[in-house]
């Protein structure tokens, strides 16, 4: 069974192209490099409360046999476009969607030095990734013209996997085509500054996976094999009732702390999107937040890491750890029902939802994984992520609480409201 390809190529016919600001609410990100990072359900605009938060998931989990998901593949972002060179000649060139010159331009073969630090595991990524492409490119021209590449700058948004080159390890090589992505600019209206941008758009997915077939036969001189999107089914019936009576501990100082089921948690809070809270350190952090997150889970103090142990700041906090334990348990609860042409899911990175009754932005479900993404070795040396030790988080199979989450009850903290 062929599976249909979300890819395609950025090309670009001259440098110093000025590209449309996207509207704000139409901006997409999706997975590092060019694309961005992709959503999770938090994330989207509709969730503005704990109720949402579970609704997007019963939705999604309605939705599944109508809409069969994407496999979300656990790769290094390879996203690629066309460069055109001073002599006329094209080639593909890496984005990883910085504003620096490199990448705007398109980082070739010949760049990659120039782009990254020797030793920079990027530079034999995009070695192999450039050389498959470029060995094809006469034989692809034609499905890139039809596409739309040679009209406006997009990318594909594909993925590399050799071995474990990050947390799940494969036991082929492969690239995996995710979409084609438009690129835009984005201009700050405060700062004034310009960023880029992805959105992914709509494509030909005939001319599209003709194109990956051609790249394919070349892919095989390399030992990879390329893929489109791989379909998720279920395999058993999706409950998150039993989630969703679990246990949830906060512990406000050392010495008092609150449990609550998550549902009820859940149901009292309002998603803290885009808050900022004061550290103790005075640094700011999100407080919907893997760092939060990670603070609550191991059962640091709030009063111990937010300044004046401010109480609004708390709030958010806590209602920001209670969203990212929500998204992760009631994800693990939807992978663990799940199966692929390649496996079941609950052995890949997650899954990608696609349809627009939910939210007309993709969106990912990774379980468990947003939290073991920490240990993806391009994560650490390209964002440089705040972790803190993961004694309760390295066990992937852990929905329970720590030691402190049975405090509550008398100790229970009752003058605090916004939860």
């Amino acid at each position: 069974m062929k599976y249909k390809n979300l890819a395609s190529v950025y090309l670009e016919k001259c440098y110093g192209t000025y590209l449309p600001a996207l509207p704000r609410q139409g901006i997409l990100l999706l997975e590092g490099g060019a694309a961005g990072h992709m959503a999770h359900p938090f994330d989207l605009p509709q969730v503005r409360s704990g109720k949402d938060l579970v609704k997007v998931f019963e939705k999604t989990a309605l939705s599944i046999e109508k809409t069969p998901p994407a496999v979300k593949i656990d790769g290094v972002n390879a996203s690629i476009k066309i460069v055109t060179n001073e002599d006329g000649s094209i080639e593909f060139g890496l984005d990883r969607g910085s504003n620096k010159p490199l990448d705007i331009k398109g980082v070739t073969i010949q760049d990659l030095r120039n782009r990254f630090e020797e030793g920079h595991g990027m530079i034999a990524v995009g070695e192999e990734v450039l050389n498959i492409f470029n060995k094809a490119l006469p034989v692809i021209k034609d499905d890139l013209n039809k596409l739309g590449f040679f009209k406006r700058p997009l990318i594909f948004n594909m993925e590399y996997v050799k071995g474990g080159t990050n947390v799940i390890g494969y036991a082929n090589n492969f690239l995996a085509v995710h979409g084609i992505n438009q690129v835009y600019e984005v201009k700050s209206p405060v700062r004034g500054s310009v960023s880029r941008a992805t959105k992914e758009i709509k494509f030909n997915e005939d001319v599209l996976q003709n194109l990956i077939d051609k790249v394919n036969k070349i892919a095989k001189n390399y030992g990879f094999e390329v893929f489109g999107s791989i379909p998720a089914s279920a395999k058993s019936e999706i409950d998150f009732s039993r989630v969703l009576n679990t246990e949830f501990a906060v512990k406000y100082t050392p010495e008092s702390a609150e449990t609550k089921t998550l549902g009820t948690w859940l149901n009292a809070c309002r998603n803290p999107r885009g808050v900022k809270i004061t550290l103790i350190d005075g640094k700011k952090a999100e407080a919907l937040s893997k760092y939060v997150y990670q603070q609550i889970l191991n059962g640091v103090a709030l009063s111990e890491f937010i300044k004046d142990n401010d109480k609004n700041m708390v709030s958010s906090a806590v209602c920001g750890a209670v969203f990212y334990h929500a998204t992760r348990v009631l994800g693990q609860a939807l992978l663990d029902s799940m199966t692929s042409p390649i496996g079941d899911i609950v052995d890949q990175e997650g899954i990608v939802i696609r349809d627009k009754s939910i939210s007309p932005m993709p969106f990912k479900i990774t379980g468990n994984f947003i939290v073991r993404g920490l240990e993806s070795k391009f994560a650490k040396s390209e964002e440089a992520e705040n972790t803190l030790p993961t004694s309760y988080l390295s066990n992937p199979n852990y929905m329970l609480m720590p030691p402190h989450a049975k405090m509550g009850g008398a100790m229970r903290v009752g003058d605090r409201e916004g939860y």
